[in-house]
């Protein structure tokens, strides 16, 4: 993950929230929005697999298909503020 200033991590922390705000709204794609969302915070990740066992590439398209399962967003938006929180081991991680 990326560490992002103070004042940024304050606004993707807002932008968050806004887009958690959102679902359920008609014609939203939540999935995309939080693709967008976890690519401002990361840009790269390690041991992702599809559910043939194939390891997915790191691209927005493959992006979009992860964040669109359940609570995946909510898993990493957890993780970024343990990485700001400075948790050990957190930055090993994904």
């Amino acid at each position: 993950m990326r560490l992002l200033k103070v004042d940024e991590a304050g606004q993707f922390i807002r932008d968050a929230m806004q887009a958690a705000e959102r679902e359920g709204d008609e014609g939203v794609d939540l999935a995309a929005i939080y693709a967008d969302l976890v690519a401002r915070i990361a840009d790269d990740w390690r041991n992702v697999h599809a559910e043939n066992g194939e390891p997915l590439p790191w691209n927005a398209a493959n992006l979009r298909l992860l964040m669109n399962e359940p609570n995946m967003f909510t898993h990493v938006f957890r993780a970024f503020r343990a990485c700001l929180a400075g948790q050990s081991g957190i930055r090993e991680g994904n």
